[in-house]
């Protein structure tokens, strides 16, 4: 089962591409990869990128979607709910 959505929507006359990533399994990032490839071919001029109700899932996977959209050498982190 795949983890992301997506598809082009026009805005005021401008193409953006819409990924909804409903986990992040092992594969994600290959999967948001192509996702954005596809769209970049259809003449997306940005993204939007829709995480809500997303189960979490494996943090490498996140930080490797995160790689994505943020320079390298920021800092992530993972907070534990305390209490």
């Amino acid at each position: 089962v795949s983890s992301v959505a997506s598809g082009l929507e026009e805005v005021d006359g401008r193409k953006i591409g819409y990924m909804r990533l409903q986990m992040f399994g092992e594969k994600t990032d290959e999967e948001l990869e192509g996702a954005m490839r596809s769209l970049e071919n259809q003449g997306a001029e940005g993204y939007i990128l829709d995480l809500r109700n997303n189960g979490g899932g494996y943090i490498v996977s996140a930080v490797d979607v995160v790689s994505k959209f943020v320079p390298t050498g920021s800092v992530v982190t993972s907070v534990e709910e305390r209490g």
